[in-house]
């Protein structure tokens, strides 16, 4: 058994710099919060993800402020109507922009491109 008593460890740590110059997030190419990973389940799931919010925004929004336009006018349904209405063409628009995203993704797993 060997006992070390006040021992000075020195460990020869190479000292590097820091690089010159930060590289800038400006030059690289951004997408509406999807992850552009090479994964496909990430991506989906992302993709995923993303559709989810902005739908419950878009269907849920007309027609709660058309529920209390209603009551504040009195009118029979009346702008409920009209706010389902907006949010069915609102949700339309949601999945298009979701299955042109989802497009382009996969057109740029079959040509290659990741």
């Amino acid at each position: 058994m060997i006992q070390i008593e006040n021992a000075i460890i020195r460990v020869n740590m190479n000292q590097t710099n820091a690089p010159k110059k930060t590289p800038s997030p400006r030059g690289l190419k951004q997408t509406k919060g999807v992850d552009t990973g090479s994964n496909p389940t990430s991506v989906f799931i992302s993709m995923v993800l993303d559709m989810t919010w902005r739908l419950a925004l878009v269907v849920i929004i007309p027609i709660v402020l058309g529920s209390y336009l209603d009551t504040h006018f009195k009118k029979n349904y009346t702008f409920v109507l009209l706010g389902l209405l907006l949010a069915l063409v609102g949700a339309v628009s949601v999945i298009y922009q979701s299955y042109k995203g989802a497009n382009k993704f996969s057109i740029m797993d079959i040509k290659g491109k990741k």
